[in-house]
């Protein structure tokens, strides 16, 4: 099979640098998500726990993860959030919204900029 040489600007020949200076600093070694930037990349892409663990999966398996993430952390991922939240007959709320923000790396709760909201789901 031949070879092609791709034409670039500057009239370079191929995409390699033209000395060591260029690349200087760039590793081949691929950077791996820890259990925060998954998290934080599942969250981005508002991914379901099954998303979240699939594309967990997929990435473990091209060794992109870190070896201390836990896959299946996805699982159980609202546990953490279940001591804020009250459940009174088929009244669900939250007992302490200024912990909740904080735990979850919000701003400071401020009552006053809040406005009500009720949000009504009636399992059949």
């Amino acid at each position: 099979m031949p070879s092609e040489t791709m034409m670039l600007p500057n009239s370079q020949k191929s995409g390699q640098p033209t000395s060591g200076s260029e690349w200087e600093g760039e590793t081949s070694m691929p950077k791996l998500f820890s259990q925060n930037e998954l998290s934080d990349l599942t969250r981005d892409l508002n991914s379901s726990k099954k998303g979240s663990e699939l594309l967990a999966s997929r990435l473990k398996e091209k060794n992109l993860l870190a070896p201390t993430v836990i896959i299946t952390t996805y699982r159980t991922r609202e546990s953490e959030l279940l001591q804020f939240f009250c459940e009174n007959e088929e009244l669900v709320y939250c007992n302490d919204i200024a912990k909740l923000l904080l735990d979850m790396g919000l701003e400071e709760y401020n009552p006053t900029e809040w406005r009500l909201l009720l949000i009504v789901v009636k399992e059949v």
